[in-house]
């Protein structure tokens, strides 16, 4: 991994990308426990 700044050059833009994920749920149920929420921070970290 490295820690610099991506940062997307194209002919006519600079940009760089962030992810924003929203999970609706139906009728506001919960649907990760802790188990759940700390695999998905893994994954997160991994794709950094």
């Amino acid at each position: 991994m490295k820690n610099e700044i991506d940062i997307r050059r194209g002919r006519h833009c600079v940009f760089m990308m962030h992810v924003h994920l929203v999970f609706i749920t139906k009728y506001r149920r919960k649907i990760f426990d802790q188990d759940a929420i700390k695999t998905v921070q893994l994954l997160c970290q991994r794709l950094r």
